[in-house]
């Protein structure tokens, strides 16, 4: 492999297992408490059990709210220093459509301004720079596997059935929505924390994720799809865009 498909390749990886591992707490926090906030937490891997499979949302763009507010800041950048200058929230206020989104815009600036930091100007590039929905249907095994389950169903905007569409707004680019159905078809549980999480630039978070990113590496180098067997997504294998 060229430097830039391997480094492709390990972006990839990293994303699979980051986002199998967030929505892996998300599975446990929901199931270990019957979904029902308060209740007592139960074994974790016993809990999983109570998903048959999950429909993954995935945003294809930013909403254009995020674009608007990207824009914005754009003006107000430092490439030598990589940070916003002081005029960039006033800047912000002073734009009628943001204002309209109440704080979502102020906050995506908070955590665009720490990605700023480490990336420079290439945190603005809201993108992903690979189809999420192919990486994610090519490691349907893997993850599978991981959270137990006997099948994936990957939906965006463009599927023929979106059986839950405050999970699609919720979800981002490189930030997608869980929704886990038990062995009916039907939600399991309560809509999972990473919604809210997704909504305002902010990712979950687990343990484990070196040997998570060597296996879905692995998995990612290898195109290993397949894996599910459950029909339970609701929506319908239909509903999944090819």
């Amino acid at each position: 492999l060229s430097a830039g498909a391997s480094a492709l390749l390990e972006q990839q990886g990293a994303y699979v297992a980051r986002a199998t591992r967030e929505m892996r707490a998300d599975l446990d926090r929901k199931a270990g408490a019957g979904g029902k906030p308060g209740a007592k937490a139960q074994d974790a891997a016993g809990a999983r059990k109570a998903a048959a499979a999950v429909r993954i949302y995935v945003a294809r763009e930013a909403p254009a709210w995020k674009l608007l507010t990207v824009s914005v800041l754009k003006q107000h950048y430092d490439d030598e220093t990589r940070e916003l200058r002081t005029s960039a929230m006033q800047a912000l206020g002073q734009v009628a459509e943001l204002r309209a989104r109440g704080k979502h815009p102020a906050v995506f600036a908070a955590t665009l301004r720490a990605e700023l930091k480490e990336k420079g100007a290439a945190a603005f590039e809201l993108a992903p720079p690979f189809d999420e929905v192919a990486v994610l249907r090519e490691n349907e095994a893997y993850i599978c596997t991981a959270l137990d389950v006997s099948a994936i169903h990957v939906l965006t905007d463009e599927s023929t059935a979106v059986p839950d569409p405050k999970a699609l707004e919720a979800a981002a680019p490189l930030k997608p929505v869980p929704v886990f159905l038990d062995e009916r078809g039907d939600v399991a549980f309560a809509q999972p924390a990473a919604a809210a999480a997704a909504a305002t630039g902010k990712g979950g978070g687990g343990k484990g994720s070196g040997g998570d990113a060597g296996g879905a590496r692995k998995a990612a180098a290898g195109g290993g799809g397949g894996g599910g067997k459950a029909n339970a997504a609701g929506g319908g294998k239909g509903g999944d865009p090819e």
